[in-house]
């Protein structure tokens, strides 16, 4: 499902207990557009580097390596997921703005951790995304109710509202992160 330009959407992703170990994960939490290019199992860019959510035509944070992405570009997220942590993901098309919440705080290093130029790739809408090596996790895109309230008051969409269409092999991303996150 796709948050158009002039909405504003909320997910969440809970991070579970594993047997492979959650420090290997390296999990990339965030939105991206529609000229992210994703296929099922890894998948690796021109300097033979993995690609996840963030590295391209995306936003993410990552609670393990510390990091915030953008088209590649890492920058600074002081936080330490672990194991039970709910981490919030909101994405304002009205202000263009990515924001994140840890078990319900959007208290720094949590808050407001991009500006989205919405005339960029943002300009058709975008799409919650979340990718890693290893690892379990339960995401809820509203379907049922969440654990921490958006950002602020006012209209959020759940992405379980919003119109299913199909992209990249014609599968659609949700039942192909369905299967793959159990």
């Amino acid at each position: 499902s796709r948050c158009r330009p002039g909405q504003r959407a909320y997910w969440e992703i809970e991070i579970m207990p594993d047997d492979e170990g959650f420090e290997d994960f390296f999990p990339q939490y965030g939105f991206v557009s529609e000229g992210f290019y994703r296929i099922k199992g890894p998948s690796y860019g021109s300097k033979g580097q993995a690609i996840g959510v963030g590295d391209d035509d995306g936003w993410a944070v990552d609670g393990i390596r510390g990091a915030r992405w953008n088209n590649g570009s890492e920058g600074g997220y002081d936080v330490k997921w672990k194991v039970g942590d709910i981490v919030g993901l909101a994405i304002d098309l009205v202000k263009g703005q990515f924001i994140t919440s840890l078990n319900g705080s959007y208290a720094p290093p949590h808050g407001l951790q991009y500006e989205i130029d919405l005339e960029g790739p943002a300009v058709n809408g975008v799409f919650g995304a979340f990718s890693g090596i290893l690892g379990t996790v339960r995401w809820n895109v509203g379907e049922e109710g969440f654990a921490h309230p958006p950002p602020d008051e006012g209209e959020w969409g759940r992405f379980a509202d919003f119109e299913r269409e199909r992209w990249g092999d014609g599968r659609g991303l949700e039942s192909w992160m369905r299967r793959k996150s159990g």
